[in-house]
């Protein structure tokens, strides 16, 4: 399953330019998704909790409600339903987003069940930044945020990659190569 998504998110022949080689591809660091993976385990405890409050206790009396170990299963079930939706959603939205670095551009491939591909030529690129969080710096990812003349803010964004430098540097370097090309 994993491949087939990792799969969809492939950059076709059509999708690049004559002669355009892809040098790197990143995906977003699995790092982003921490706190949907700490709510699953809480949610998991509490299923567990659930299942024994069922074996342990045949039928639970609080005052006047009595509560059959039915419902404490049902409740653990319920808890399980719901880890199993986040982790769908957590899996769909990390390999929702691809990020490509070509020998002429930065490539941003976004959707699963549809496409929508962002380009910026190298020769375009007016300014990159990196960008790093206390917290990223300790997980080593980051955010490389790319300005083209022309347009305010910023027009492509590699968000939550890991070893954010390796990519900031390659885009440098392709851009020094695109300005040097081009007699500037």
């Amino acid at each position: 399953m994993l491949e087939f998504l990792e799969r969809t998110t492939l950059l076709r022949e059509e999708d690049l330019m004559p002669d355009e080689k892809i040098l790197m591809d990143m995906f977003q660091s699995w790092y982003i998704e921490l706190k949907s993976f700490i709510m699953m385990g809480i949610l998991l405890l509490f299923s567990f909790l659930f299942i024994v409050m069922a074996i342990l206790t045949p039928n639970l009396k609080i005052g006047p409600i009595s509560l059959s170990p039915l419902i404490f299963l049902g409740l653990a079930f319920f808890i399980i339903i719901a880890i199993l939706i986040i982790a769908v959603s957590v899996i769909l939205h990390h390999y929702s987003t691809r990020y490509y670095i070509t020998s002429d551009r930065v490539l941003a491939r976004r959707g699963l069940f549809t496409k929508n591909v962002e380009g910026v030529p190298y020769s375009k690129i007016q300014d990159i930044e990196l960008r790093k969080s206390f917290y990223e710096s300790i997980a080593d990812i980051g955010d490389i945020l790319i300005d083209v003349a022309g347009t305010s803010g910023v027009e492509l964004s590699i968000d939550n990659v890991r070893d954010p430098e390796k990519p900031y540097r390659l885009i440098l370097e392709k851009m020094r190569g695109k300005k040097d090309n081009s007699g500037v």
